[in-house]
């Protein structure tokens, strides 16, 4: 390769070098631009490197030093911004007039970085990556842009993005991709014609509400070198509207569009761009691996690689692969490799010598030709040798089960003990499958990760998606696993030894929905949807079926060994959510007879056959079990914040059948995939059904007690709070990971994918920078670690953990794991054995007001804003003898007590036991307070005053009056704010004021046998919160503004404002360890800490003994 040294920028020890070619300056030297090197934002520069508009540069840096590229235009405007690491090209945009590249630099600069010109840089000319996307309004249907051809191109490759049809000369060219960072690339040559050419871009109806999207990137070749390219942003568009018939310019961004900036990443992921636009580098090629070997199935074969490049290869990721050719010519099986000297780095001349390991296991008897990928060629066919399978190998199931080992959640395969760290590459749409997603196998596995998720689709979400997914059930007892078949081969092929949990989303097929539309759910205003009843018993059974035959396809596949676990995904998002729709407000379902026939029957089973049972349960004297009807909407929707058994007893009887049946749905589906697999294997479901919560008119997800108490059932996965990843928010929570440990179950918490690497053009989840991206991810690990529960990482859309920082903290994070699975819990953190059970209602609107004992975790966290929060775990009822027997009783807004809820608070006032009323418990209605009912009730004097304390419904501040979301539906109730009171009981302990008020708040009061605590409100302050925890000797808690979760043998901190000092109260005298930082301290009581905006600490606690064999283990890990 030509180059011309054009100018050296030296900072210190640290050299920037600009090569270029003799043979490319086609553009004027006045209009190149600049490349400014610069230290940091404020730091120094130079101005005297000059890049070429339209050109394409290689980043070099030694190791993984990464740096950014930033474009602007002669006005200083931002063209683009890109993130970059060493082998990545970029393109200099043709309005650029300032390149300013800003280094990682490290503390002691003394590497070379080197950005040089491609000597095949035509490779490339066609993905201009600076396109801009264009946002339509609401209604946008037709996108068009006409273009004139004087001849035909020889070369026409057209990407495309947005939920549309593509049609060019009117003729169906294909759809466009919905996934963030994934293509669709088409030939467009056997549609054009010369003269004039039509592009049009067709959308469905758009019900969701948001602007259209779009993104196209076109380029078209001639004989003579030239090239014409066209983008979305070139502004020759036009668009209809749906109120109008005429077509208008995009040529200016009217006020309702908006340019929404996609590819502003490095090529979003460079492995995005399609290995057949890569041309093929000259090599010379040694192996030692023979002329042909003999192996049994299974058996690895070693050998050693050497390739010579004759060229500069140009690689979209660091990978390569070798190919098993059979004998009818086709490639049986793919192995990649990932070499440590990375390809897009190497240049002319340079050797890459492997050792490499070739897996055999999926391979049938036969003998097979070997051959390197075609874009390396050593001219003679890139052949390596022959391997016979003489033998197929025993392909039986592992067995597996999923165990709490020491603080950790454990999946066990064989009797070897793994943690349940697993990478998630479950995409919705098909076409969010990422391009490539090989490298992000590799990376995922480089990191400790042995598990990963394989998905199937049976067909359509039609409410969600309307798009085609890949199904496998294709018709009336016709399958195509194919689509399966392949993302086992695109996992398998990069790490042969994966353990794979298949996820199964059970959406229905649109065939089937067509072929049986009586079977269809019916909403409340009588019109029927394109989804299934899932009371429809034709629907269930032919359902079960489908998943027995894909048992029974895996349970033959060659990678049946791999496959350790499965879980089902249904319902709306597969969220276990029934039937709903995008309306507003939306419709309440299911009124078709199917669920009427199922409602009568449980209703049968629950009242015992007795007529007069059900009567006087909804107090309605005419009622029969064959006149029963499904509560209306009216009913359903309710005219209070809390469901009177008194009067709504028929709402909610019909929503505990919905739970019901959602349940027995869980046990049927389980129970058809066992049958095909003829053997037992662990299962669970997505978004486990934890609660019995009233939604749009019905229980979404059922009481855990049927399931947890089935053995069967092992594990459930869900994320933990996409909101909360900013710096000054709270980060993760699982609280009812203690439950399923208290039943021998596994909570898997699903991590989103944002991070500094590549983000939704939208920012639906927030931007974040490197450090936000490092912070978030640290303070969420550390308290995963403290809950003990499994994770995965969903990677939606690819390539958002490309970074070796990111890597590092993954690493980190599955060695702890390790590390702590064989360290037996410390009780005095550990949520469960405080034994606190929550009587009544808890902050939503519940299907009950009857007082339903269910464990929870006691509040320990002190934010900003301090409060008393009880995180609710999961419903269940005392006569479980799984759960010990409960000794700290909340009670929380007991509304429209009766004598009998009454007699069973009493009953709890015994045998030592502690109840912690709060709010109003007591009332009949929140605007009938009464001062003398509290008091009766909690044992403690309390009186009527004015200010006084809060006491109404929520505790949701608002001047005169609340909004309470009352039937979720768009509507609120207006409540008034209720009367106030103070402590007045000189036999009580007060402990604390309400805010600024001097009157005392709250009180805790010991009789002989109980102890009573009052709490007037939801967020009382730090001070309370301190002498709770103390009375109760069991929880770690602070006046600090963090975020404090414990469990296990972990304490976790986490700072979300600028500065914090504070201390830790240990419920005893422990020594410690900081496992970040690997700071040790004695023994001791209260732990006092420094922070900084999003930094976390996370203590190892113990003995003195144990501290240090935890920090011998944790080198020996790291």
């Amino acid at each position: 390769m030509k180059r011309i040294f054009a100018s050296q920028v030296c900072f210190g020890l640290l050299c920037i070098s600009l090569f270029a070619e003799d043979a490319v300056q086609h553009v004027a030297v006045e209009r190149s631009p600049y490349l400014i090197v610069q230290k940091d934002v404020s730091g120094e520069s130079r101005e005297d490197i000059r890049v070429v508009p339209g050109k394409f540069y290689r980043l070099e840096t030694p190791g993984e030093l990464s740096a950014q590229v930033i474009f602007t235009d002669q006005d200083a405007k931002l063209i683009n911004r890109l993130e970059l690491q060493s082998g990545q090209v970029f393109r200099v945009p043709l309005e650029c007039m300032r390149c300013q590249l800003q280094v990682a630099w490290p503390e002691t600069p003394s590497t070379l970085r080197v950005v040089e010109i491609s000597d095949r840089a035509e490779a490339f000319s066609w993905l201009d990556w600076n396109s801009w996307n264009m946002a339509g309004p609401i209604g946008a249907g037709l996108v068009r842009r006409n273009f004139h051809l004087e001849q035909l191109p020889e070369y026409a490759v057209g990407r495309f993005w947005g939920r549309c049809d593509v049609l060019l000369n009117d003729c169906l060219l294909g759809k466009a991709s919905q996934g963030y960072v994934n293509s669709y690339y088409y030939d467009l040559r056997p549609l054009l014609k010369p003269g004039v050419n039509n592009l049009l871009l067709k959308y469905p109806d758009n019900a969701s509400g948001k602007p259209q999207v779009v993104a196209v990137d076109i380029e078209l070749r001639y004989a003579s070198g030239e090239s014409t390219i066209i983008l979305a942003s070139d502004g020759a568009w036009e668009y209809q509207d749906s109120a109008n018939a005429n077509w208008a310019p995009l040529s200016t961004f009217q006020p309702c569009w908006y340019k929404a900036e996609l590819f502003d990443k490095p090529w979003v992921a460079p492995s995005a761009i399609p290995d057949d636009l890569l041309p093929p580098c000259p090599i010379e090629l040694k192996s030692d691996y023979g002329e042909k070997r003999h192996a049994v199935s299974g058996q690895t074969q070693k050998f050693s690689l050497q390739i010579k490049f004759q060229g500069m290869p140009f690689f979209a990721s660091n990978r390569f692969a070798i190919d098993f050719i059979n004998q009818d010519g086709r490639a049986s099986w793919r192995q990649w490799y990932f070499p440590v000297d990375d390809l897009r780095k190497m240049k002319a001349g340079e050797c890459l010598e492997m050792e490499l390991d070739l897996a055999t296991d999926y391979l049938s008897p036969g003998t097979y030709t070997l051959r390197l990928d075609r874009r390396l060629d050593d001219g003679h066919g890139n052949g390596l040798g022959e391997l016979e399978i003489t033998e197929a190998k025993e392909n039986n199931p592992l067995k597996t089960s999923f165990e709490v080992r020491g603080c950790i959640d454990s999946i066990v395969v064989e009797g070897q003990a793994m943690p349940a760290a697993i990478y998630h590459n479950a995409p919705y749409y098909k076409s969010h499958i990422p391009r490539n997603v090989e490298d992000n196998y590799w990376l995922m596995r480089q990191s400790g990760h042995q598990f990963f998720t394989v998905t199937g689709f049976f067909g359509t979400d039609i409410v969600k998606t309307n798009t085609d997914r890949g199904s496998v059930w294709i018709g009336p007892d016709q399958y195509d696993f194919s689509s399966l078949d392949d993302r086992m081969i695109e996992l398998l092929s990069v790490v042969p030894d994966a353990k794979i949990i298949l996820k199964l989303v059970g959406d229905n097929p649109g065939w089937w929905i067509k072929a049986h539309p009586d079977e269809r759910v019916v909403w409340d205003d009588g019109s029927k949807h394109q989804q299934p009843s899932w009371a429809s018993l034709l629907w269930q059974r032919d359902t079960c079926k489908a998943i027995t035959e894909l048992a029974k396809h895996l349970r033959k596949s060659p990678w049946c060994k791999q496959i350790v676990a499965w879980y089902l995904s249904a319902g709306y998002d597969g969220q276990w959510f029934q039937p709903t729709n995008y309306k507003s407000p939306y419709n309440f379902c299911d009124y078709s007879q199917h669920i009427l026939k199922y409602f009568q029957n449980w209703l049968i089973d629950k009242y015992q056959n007795d007529q007069e049972k059900l009567r006087m349960a909804w107090n309605q004297a005419d009622v029969s079990f064959e006149t029963v009807a499904i509560p209306s909407r009216e009913e359903r929707q309710g005219k209070s914040y809390y469901l009177d058994p008194k009067v709504n007893q028929n709402v909610i009887d019909f929503a505990y059948c919905q739970a019901a049946l959602t349940n027995q749905l869980i046990a049927m589906f389980a129970e058809a995939f066992r049958l095909g697999w003829e053997a037992d294997i662990p299962f669970g479901t997505y978004y486990m059904p934890y609660d019995v919560t009233y939604f749009n008119g019905q229980a979404q997800r059922p009481s855990d007690d049927a399931i947890l108490d089935d053995s069967s059932y092992n594990f459930a996965a869900a994320p933990l709070g996409y909101q909360k990843h900013g710096l000054n928010q709270a980060g993760t929570s699982n609280p009812q990971h203690y439950s399923y440990s208290l039943n021998n179950k596994i909570r898997i918490g699903e991590d989103d994918t944002r991070t500094f690497r590549s983000q939704p053009h939208e920012g639906i989840w927030g931007n974040f920078d490197s450090f936000g991206t490092l912070a978030g991810m640290r303070r969420n690990i550390a308290q995963r670690l403290t809950s003990g529960g499994g994770h995965w990482y969903y990677d939606m859309y690819g390539h958002w953990y490309n970074a070796p920082s990111i890597q590092a903290l993954f690493k980190k994070e599955v060695n702890l794991m390790n590390v702590l699975s064989s360290w037996a819990k410390l009780h005095c953190l550990d949520p469960e054995v405080v034994n606190v059970t929550k009587v009544g209602t808890s902050l939503h609107k519940r299907v009950n007001t009857q007082p339903d004992l269910h464990q929870v975790h006691f509040a320990k966290i002190n934010q900003s804003k301090p409060g008393f929060q009880v995180a609710e775990v999961h419903l269940r009822h005392l006569d479980h003898a799984k759960l010990p027997k409960f000794k700290i009783y909340i009670f929380d807004d007991l509304f429209a007590l009766d004598s009998n809820d009454r007699k069973l608070i009493e009953q709890k006032k015994q045998n030592g036991n502690v109840l912690l009323f709060t709010h109003a418990s007591g009332f009949s209605d929140c605007r009938t307070l009464d001062a003398k009912n509290i008091s009766s009730l909690t044992g403690i004097n309390i009186e009527e005053a004015s200010p006084g304390i809060d006491l109404s419904l929520m505790a949701w501040n608002t001047s005169q009056e609340r909004e309470i979301w009352g039937d979720l539906c768009g509507k609120t109730i207006h409540a008034p704010n209720a009367k106030r009171f103070f402590v007045n009981d000189s036999d009580a302990t007060v402990i604390g004021s309400y805010k600024a008020d001097p009157q005392p708040a709250a009180a805790i009061k010991k009789f002989p046998d109980w102890t009573s605590i009052y709490l007037p409100c939801a967020y009382p302050s730090g001070e309370i919160l301190d002498q709770i925890a103390s009375l109760f000797q069991v929880h770690v808690y602070t006046n600090a503004s963090v975020y404090v979760h414990t469990g296990g043998r972990l304490v976790s901190v986490y700072c979300p404002v600028d500065e914090c000092s504070g201390s830790l109260k240990l419920p005893e005298m422990l020594a410690g360890c900081e496992v970040f930082s690997g700071q040790v301290f004695a023994p001791t009581s209260e732990l006092k800490f420094t922070m900084q905006l999003g930094e976390t600490k996370l203590f190892f606690l113990g003995s003195e003994l144990e501290v240090k064999n935890f920090q011998t283990n944790l080198k020996t890990a790291f």
